[in-house]
């Protein structure tokens, strides 16, 4: 079998983590015996780092499959949903046309999110390619589209086979709002990679309690409201410290907040860490804290819950279908105050959670094997269709 997945966003060397869970489920399904090839029509922002005045496809390996990308920026994000998205259809529809060129005609394509898969339908309707899309993005949750981008959503969905969704709260807005999905929407969750799984489980011997952040530095993430959680229940506690992995806009004005609130020996900035030293940080921790506003899945979370961690997050959509009673705490988002609650709770009864059960129950749910199962079954289906 012959997949072609077509990603709105995808890693680069500005931003290496940047939808590193296409990356990865690529990786999986080309393990699991599918001959895989991908194509991202994703452009830089004029914020990240980069040449500036390239403008041209770029064909690279990654994990042994075929990467189509484009060496470009989004110098047009202004007015939303005219300028970009032109040249976003022009060069996805290069891209396709070039790995087909190159490698042949795949049995069927999996997109990853209609944000920025401009004519995707058209397209592959005139390729008279399959497809499947997975949707991941949290704008359809808070409603932040425009008609015109809504538009395009529609047409995304509406021209393909199944439409499947990461979370159960994303997957009953999108048909609310999407009638045109109604019989072919479905449930199917991001895997966690199986290094995360591999990892021993340590006793940690410290008398410092440490929790851990994994996520960019943004505004929407709630860092803010965290280390103001942090601030109101352990700055009399110097045995409790907090590590935020990650970066982003955000980095310096947080920064600036935990000198302010005299926590710099507690709170440690990481910055942006590669996988391997994400899993040793997570291995060396006592508890996950996410602070989110808005989630529709909750990648960081079951990775900590593969690391034997258990959680504490705020009751976004991704996060309640997560975390429960057997495995943390959630709390009100954009709420401090019971935010510093669920974290005080978290140290006085981390002794009562189970590691290895914590990472035996994501296991189940959200190993590679299987989530690419569920995968492979689906392409087949809808190629037998054909």
């Amino acid at each position: 079998m012959h997949c072609l997945v077509i990603a709105s966003w995808f890693p680069n060397s500005a931003n290496p983590l940047n939808g590193i869970f296409f990356q990865e489920q690529a990786r999986a399904l080309k393990e699991a015996g599918i001959t895989i090839g991908l194509v991202t029509p994703y452009l830089r922002s004029i914020r990240e780092s980069g040449p500036w005045l390239a403008w041209h496809p770029v064909k690279q390996s990654v994990h042994g499959y075929p990467v189509y990308a484009f060496e470009g920026r989004n110098w047009f994000p202004r007015p939303r949903g005219l300028i970009t998205p032109w040249f976003r259809h022009r060069i996805l529809k290069r891209l396709i046309r070039d790995y087909i060129d190159d490698h042949g005609r795949p049995d069927i394509v999996h997109a990853h999110s209609a944000v920025y898969l401009e004519g995707l339908a058209e397209i592959l309707s005139e390729l008279s390619l399959p497809y499947v899309i997975t949707e991941h993005c949290s704008v359809f949750i808070t409603g932040n589209r425009n008609a015109r981008e809504r538009q395009q959503a529609n047409a995304v969905f509406q021209g393909a086979k199944k439409v499947i969704s990461v979370g159960k709260g994303l997957k009953a807005q999108l048909e609310k709002d999407y009638p045109v999905i109604s019989g072919k929407s479905l449930l199917i969750p991001n895997i966690v990679n199986q290094g995360f799984f591999d990892q021993p489980l340590l006793e940690t011997e410290s008398e410092t309690f440490r929790f851990i952040c994994v996520g960019f530095l943004r505004k929407i993430k709630g860092q803010e409201d965290l280390i103001r959680a942090f601030w109101q229940a352990f700055s009399h506690n110097p045995s409790v410290c907090l590590d935020l992995v990650g970066d982003g806009l955000e980095r310096a004005r947080l920064e600036r907040l935990v000198a302010e609130l005299g926590l710099t020996n507690q709170v440690t900035f990481h910055g942006l860490l590669g996988q391997s030293q994400v899993m040793t940080l997570l291995q060396q921790s006592d508890a996950f804290v996410l602070a989110s506003h808005n989630e529709t899945f909750g990648v960081a979370i079951v990775e900590a819950f593969a690391s034997g961690l258990p959680v504490v997050a705020t009751r976004t959509l991704g996060a309640s279908e997560l975390v429960n009673a057997s495995n943390g705490y959630l709390s009100a988002p954009q709420n401090p105050d019971d935010l510093s609650v669920a974290m005080k709770k978290m140290v006085a009864s981390i002794d009562r959670f189970d590691s290895y059960q914590l990472r035996n129950d994501c296991y189940q749910q959200f190993s590679e094997y299987r989530v690419t199962q569920q995968l492979i079954h689906l392409y087949q289906q809808v190629i037998d269709n054909q």
